[in-house]
């Protein structure tokens, strides 16, 4: 077991979105196995649909600069993705109103991450994610359910799974509210 049975029992039969991170460490020669051990664990033991964005697989592969390297690049993608969610209005939307939160929190994430906030947010009650990224998700916004280390014989990496909290971004958004009101009061 990777992780406490809690866990399992909170993650067990849902869908995990990745972020690039693991696409990127699980393309290591060095972390490779330890990527695919827990992706088999997530797959084969607690029937989880594993999926992404489209950003996701862009920003995964855009660093290939020959097109052999881009081709095993989304070899590998695919064999661990079953669906692969394409930017829509109603995940634009989402993403759009998420980022308001994020920038008054003074967080710099990328497009991607943005993109992959709004999709959690769209997704709350049915997903998680899976990353090592933990500042680009903050707990302001999301609840870190379970962080974890996976461990090959280099490296020690951090992970853990997130879900969106419609309470915590609520009150953000209300604190926001009371500051802008605050603001035009004080003009």
């Amino acid at each position: 077991m990777l992780w406490t049975e809690l866990t399992d029992l909170l993650v067990k039969e849902k869908h995990i979105f990745l972020d690039t991170c693991v696409f990127i460490n699980g393309f290591k020669p060095s972390s490779r196995q330890i990527i695919q051990k827990a992706i088999d664990y997530l797959v084969d033991t607690l029937s989880c649909a594993l999926i992404t964005i489209s950003p996701v697989y862009l920003e995964f592969v855009k660093g290939a600069d020959e097109l052999s390297l881009r081709n095993l690049k989304t070899d590998y993608f695919n064999q661990i993705v079953s669906v692969t969610i394409p930017l829509s209005p109603s995940l634009i939307e989402c993403a759009r109103e998420i980022s308001v939160v994020y920038r008054r929190a003074g967080s710099k994430l990328s497009i991607t991450d943005l993109f992959l906030a709004g999709t959690l947010k769209q997704f709350r009650t049915k997903a998680f994610l899976l990353t090592k990224n933990h500042s680009d998700f903050p707990t302001g916004v999301f609840d870190r359910e379970c962080a974890f280390h996976l461990e090959s014989s280099t490296q020690v990496e951090s992970y853990a799974f997130y879900q969106f909290n419609e309470k915590k971004y609520t009150e953000q958004l209300e604190r926001l509210v009371k500051i802008e009101d605050r603001k035009a009061r004080e003009k």
